[in-house]
């Protein structure tokens, strides 16, 4: 790949990785985890993408990490907001020692230690594998 442009074939294949996702979820398939196709897809997809930006393309890594942290951690704090805001509203308690492992990628640490995980912060564990490898 000469080029280091937005390439449209690949946003067909993250199309394909969603929509195996959410088959795997919503509607799943006897004898195949479609979900965990999906998954790994998309982590195929990015480590590639990321690949081209750090091997080809040599941005320096200051760089690249300002850019991923600009673009996943305003989502990533207003999402977890929006649960802690919504459980608070339906007077649900809050799991903070939960809130704070979610908002810190350390999921995949922390949460098997949690025991009850009451708050729905289970599939920020692929942004954690994604963050910290």
């Amino acid at each position: 790949m000469s080029s280091l442009t937005h390439q449209p074939a690949l946003d067909g294949w993250r199309g394909l990785a969603i929509a195996l996702l959410l088959v795997g979820h919503f509607m799943p398939v006897g004898g195949i985890n479609l979900g965990s196709v999906g998954v790994s897809l998309f982590f195929v997809l990015s480590g590639l993408l990321m690949g081209q930006l750090l091997f080809v393309k040599q941005v320096p890594l200051r760089l690249f990490y300002q850019r991923r942290i600009a673009r996943i951690v305003p989502a990533h704090l207003c999402f977890i907001a929006a649960i802690v805001a919504g459980w608070l509203a339906f007077g649900k308690p809050v799991a903070w020692t939960e809130t704070a492992v979610a908002a810190a990628f350390l999921n995949n640490y922390l949460t098997g230690d949690l025991k009850a995980n009451l708050m729905p912060f289970g599939h920020i564990w692929s942004l954690a594998v994604e963050e910290h490898s």
